[in-house]
């Protein structure tokens, strides 16, 4: 069940990058040489609240409100200036009486101060150093982890399988570094063709292998089943590339900077589980359609503090179904270089090998996704 239901949770790597560009709809108009409506019909305001610090090489996004007050539909034209230069611009197209967003963004080439103009407001913009490099140098030297793991997903499956499948789940990841080996538990709430149940899945990884033992809350055995891996693709994810992304943007709080970005290429997509044995064949990555990320870094620590992924998925095979929707894993790294009992019990290795006590055969429906049947 977990490589057919939920390989979509690999997380070989996180793509990062610092990438400029621009949302929005654009509507080439004619205005005058302050940018403003070109209807006399229209009313146009537009402001913005301009962010204190910034990330270099990571896009600065502002995001500008547009109200038009007057009776007619109007064009307007925002621009963003830093150092008195305009960087960006664009035109935006107001209803009578509505209001519209758009966002521009610009990447500061390093650190240092910066004035920047948007909308009538201006404000000096410190740009900080890209804090991802050093953060994954610092993971990179880490003993142990301590995560706290969340993760949901909600697919509509036709074949073998036909309905829509939630399921939102919960746990702990504790991974020996040096040792290559993990213990990690979790506890997932499965709705799918009717029935609704909660299923205790605990996985251990040594040597190569994959011990996964799981029951539903209402069977009294477990069900186990081993897989050949690498600790890669069990490992939670700390190294960080940083390239193939588009739309990334980063905000600085006083304790976290957070970088959010798309990653909705082909090739980016692939390079994601180049060398992870577990990812979707070649064949099967034109079924991802995007996926979006958000990183935080502890700017005391400079510890990665968390990584969310989430995933548009259409047509990806799953026991012998089809499924589309969307996949979101969230993992936060909670302790680092603490002892960890990544020990594999006896009882899970007999019943992997199938000397130990017989797995349940209760005609659930979990039971039912995993066979196929």
């Amino acid at each position: 069940m977990k490589q057919s239901l939920l390989v979509l949770a690999v997380a070989g790597t996180v793509l990062l990058a610092g990438c400029s560009g621009l949302t929005g709809s654009e509507t080439p108009t004619a205005t005058d040489e302050n940018g403003t409506e070109d209807s006399p019909a229209a009313s146009v305001e537009a402001s913005a609240t301009l962010d204190a610090e910034a990330v270099a090489g990571i896009g600065y996004a502002v995001t500008v409100d547009a109200v038009n007050e007057g009776e007619a539909a109007g064009n307007h034209t925002v621009g963003l200036s830093v150092d008195g230069e305009q960087v960006a611009s664009k035109t935006v197209r107001v209803d009578a009486n509505g209001e519209r967003s758009v966002t521009l963004r610009h990447v500061f080439p390093g650190p240092g101060e910066y004035t920047v103009e948007v909308a009538g407001e201006s404000t000096t913009v410190t740009a900080i150093e890209n804090p991802l490099p050093a953060a994954r140098e610092r993971m990179d030297g880490v003993e142990t982890i301590v995560a706290e793991k969340r993760q949901s997903m909600n697919l509509t499956l036709q074949g073998q399988q036909n309905g829509r499948m939630i399921m939102r789940g919960e746990g702990t990841g504790r991974y020996d570094m040096v040792a290559n080996q993990s213990y990690t538990t979790m506890e997932n709430d499965i709705e799918f063709g009717g029935f609704s149940f909660v299923q205790q899945v605990d996985t251990w990884y040594a040597n190569g292998t994959e011990y996964e033992r799981s029951k539903n809350e209402n069977e009294m055995e477990y069900e186990y089943e081993t897989e050949e891996t690498t600790f890669d693709d069990v490992a939670p994810t700390t190294d960080i590339p940083l390239e193939l992304t588009n739309r990334s943007r980063a905000t600085v709080t006083d304790d976290t900077v957070i970088v959010r970005g798309n990653l909705d290429s082909l090739l980016g997509l692939a390079s994601i589980f180049a060398n992870s044995s577990s990812g979707p064949g070649e064949n099967a990555l034109d079924k991802f359609e995007s996926m979006r990320f958000e990183i935080g870094v502890d700017r005391e620590t400079n510890y990665l503090s968390y990584v969310e992924f989430d995933m548009q998925i259409d047509g990806l095979e799953v026991s012998g179904s089809t499924g589309s929707g969307n996949f979101t894993m969230y993992t936060e790294f909670v302790e680092f270089d603490t002892p960890v009992d990544t020990a594999i019990p006896q009882s899970v290795r007999e019943g992997a090998s199938g000397t130990g006590m017989a797995t349940s055969s209760s005609a659930t429906a979990s039971a039912a996704l995993r066979d196929g049947s």
